[in-house]
């Protein structure tokens, strides 16, 4: 692999290991031992780029059109993402000048806040981790009706029941800490009155009656993927408590024009 061969030119001698020169034995040991970590960190970027690597038992040349090649393979994932966050944002309404989805998640929560007005989670923008997978699926599916034929579990669908599933997001719904100082009273059902429900969560253990088991709000009963793909909290538990302070800072300049531009 690419990232085999850096290690083997950087832990080179004059003469090269290949040409038995003298090279220090605690050198080769750290060679050795690194090279199943570099064979994951491979395969993670294989999985996540939907590119495949030739090994070097394939006696692969490393030239610098194949570098090229794959690092264009790479970057290809990060300019859809890139794209369709800027889509997201202007369909949203957000400023030009805001290019963080999280970000006008939050500014959209804290102005909603300030107005005293009830927030509508189901109108706060997707968050990142929500949005990239969505973004995915929407690649996937462009590309399948080019007559590209691509991996659909590496692009935001999971199998599930011997059928494909959406992938909603990588992240918890809501931080653990909120998610047991929520909890709903409904003796029933838990439909459109439940509390959970309400703000975008599933039942959980903590719930009074149905204790996250037996009701119709529950993670595996629900395949919609607007219930919490849009709905989730961001997924540091701090973010609103601890940090707000110094993200208000951060973002006081910015947050003012919003308000004056709305």
């Amino acid at each position: 692999m690419i990232i085999e061969q850096s290690l083997m030119k950087s832990m080179q001698t004059d003469g090269g290991i290949s040409r038995e020169r003298s090279t220090q034995e605690s050198v080769i040991s750290k060679w050795v031992y690194s090279m199943h970590a570099t064979n994951t960190v491979c395969e993670g970027l294989e999985d996540l780029a939907n590119v495949k690597m030739d090994t070097t038992d394939k006696r692969v040349d490393a030239s610098d059109s194949r570098v090229k090649r794959d690092t264009e393979d790479i970057k290809k994932l990060h300019i859809i993402l890139a794209n369709g966050t800027r889509f997201l944002l202007a369909m949203y309404g957000a400023p030009k000048k805001i290019d963080s989805i999280d970000k006008y998640r939050y500014l959209s929560f804290v102005k909603n806040t300030r107005n005293n007005k009830r927030v509508q989670l189901s109108c706060l923008p997707p968050t990142c981790a929500a949005a990239h997978q969505h973004l995915c699926r929407v690649y996937y599916q462009i590309q399948v009706s080019l007559g590209n034929e691509l991996d659909p579990e590496n692009w935001g669908w999971v199998l599930k029941d011997n059928g494909l599933e959406p992938i909603q997001t990588l992240l918890p719904s809501a931080p653990e800490k909120l998610i047991n100082t929520i909890f709903c009273n409904c003796k029933k059902g838990c439909n459109y009155n439940c509390g959970c429900k309400k703000v975008g969560l599933f039942c959980s253990q903590v719930c009074t009656n149905c204790q996250g088991q037996f009701c119709s709000n529950v993670e595996s009963n629900t395949t919609d993927e607007d219930v919490y793909d849009i709905n989730e909290e961001i997924s540091d538990p701090s973010f609103f408590l601890e940090q707000s302070r110094e993200i208000q800072q951060e973002f006081e300049e910015e947050f003012e024009d919003y308000l004056d531009d709305s």
